[in-house]
């Protein structure tokens, strides 16, 4: 992540690392019940989707039931609000 916005972020070679690397997409296919009224763990469909698997959380014990922070995808940084 860059230490400012007016900063760009570090260059990362994403491509040959998301190849190698990356989870599955089987997870996110399999993560979802079919029973609405289940839980599931968004934590692992964050990661999923992100590259290097890695997540950084904001405030992780602020509000146990809403998950903010930052991932990249596809080299880029995306900010992440999920419940």
């Amino acid at each position: 992540m860059p230490q400012s916005c007016k900063d760009k972020r570090p260059h990362k070679d994403w491509k040959k690392w998301d190849q190698e690397n990356q989870s599955s997409t089987d997870l996110l296919d399999n993560i979802i019940p079919q029973d609405p009224n289940k839980p599931y763990d968004m934590l692992n469909v964050i990661e999923t989707v992100a590259d290097r698997n890695e997540f950084y959380q904001i405030m992780p014990n602020y509000a146990k039931n809403i998950m903010t922070g930052f991932i990249e995808v596809e080299g880029r940084s995306v900010g992440i609000v999920a419940n």
